[in-house]
């Protein structure tokens, strides 16, 4: 597996779910897929639904929360000179990826000895 982002973020939680979907873990394998695959857009109750398992993007009794929240990211994007989707294209992003930086390993936590 490459070290990409998760090294430099220190993603020992991607690291552990790739490699267990590597193994056949169904579990895993479904996460990653949801993690991968995005719908377009997603609006949770993050109250009721903390870990975001359930999308009500295309609840109709959510039309106007939805309508709201993309109006006010679409003046965002428009203020940032983000266009969009066309952003996230791996070309794109490797055009304008900032330089990696050299993640330093942490240094040992130093133990007080007997008496100090």
């Amino acid at each position: 597996m490459e070290d990409g982002l998760a090294a430099q973020y220190d993603l020992q939680w991607w690291r552990a779910m790739t490699d267990a979907a590597e193994r056949g873990d169904a579990s895993a394998k479904k996460l990653q897929q949801r993690l991968h695959h995005r719908p377009a857009e997603e609006l949770y109750r993050v109250d009721s639904d903390p870990y975001e398992l359930n999308n009500l993007a295309n609840d109709p009794a959510c039309a106007e929360a939805r309508a709201r929240l993309r109006s006010a990211l679409e003046r965002w994007m428009s203020s940032q000179g983000d266009s969009g989707v066309a952003m996230d294209d791996e070309a794109v992003y490797s055009t304008n990826k900032p330089p990696r930086q050299q993640v330093k390993p942490k240094p040992p936590i130093k133990q007080p000895a007997k008496g100090e």
